[in-house]
């Protein structure tokens, strides 16, 4: 149960252990406890499976919103897509759209304003800089110690 709240919560100690009647401060040495990070372990395995999470898909939608362009939801003219037609990459990065009647046209047909939402790009690039171990190679580099050259030393 307590392994289920620190789950559900998306791993709040203190909001688990609330959650299942325990006090904070007798709950944090449980979630030391080698039991409980194995069982904890198993049970993030049990609902990966429950629900076909995998990393290979993990990685694909988190680059799907990382090289997410906006202009395939727009036609040639500047019109909004219907949908359906937008491709299931570009679908896949779209957190909402909003559809707001503004008027009627000179012919009597209702207009509409469009905000379509995106899911938060630097978010999935940071995600995908750190799968890719991209900051450790950032960090290696910031390991190199800067030569100062005085006067008469441009030859080296």
């Amino acid at each position: 149960m307590l392994i289920d709240a620190y789950i559900s919560n998306g791993g709040n100690k203190n909001k688990a252990a609330e959650t299942v009647g325990y006090a904070p401060s007798t709950a944090t040495g449980i979630f030391k406890d080698k039991w409980f990070k194995e069982r904890l372990a198993a049970r993030q395995m049990e609902l990966a499976e429950k629900f076909g999470m995998t990393a290979e898909k993990t990685v694909r939608e988190t680059a799907r919103i990382a090289y997410a362009d906006p202009l395939k939801v727009f036609n040639p003219d500047g019109t909004l897509k219907p949908i359906h037609e937008i491709d299931e990459d570009t679908r896949a990065a779209i957190a909402s759209i909003k559809v707001k009647k503004v008027g009627m046209d000179s012919e009597g047909k209702p207009e509409y304003e469009y905000e379509i939402r995106f899911w938060d790009k630097v978010s999935a690039l940071d995600k995908s800089h750190k799968h890719l171990g991209l900051y450790e190679a950032e960090n290696s580099q910031k390991n190199i110690i800067p030569v100062v050259l005085g006067p008469g030393d441009e030859n080296l």
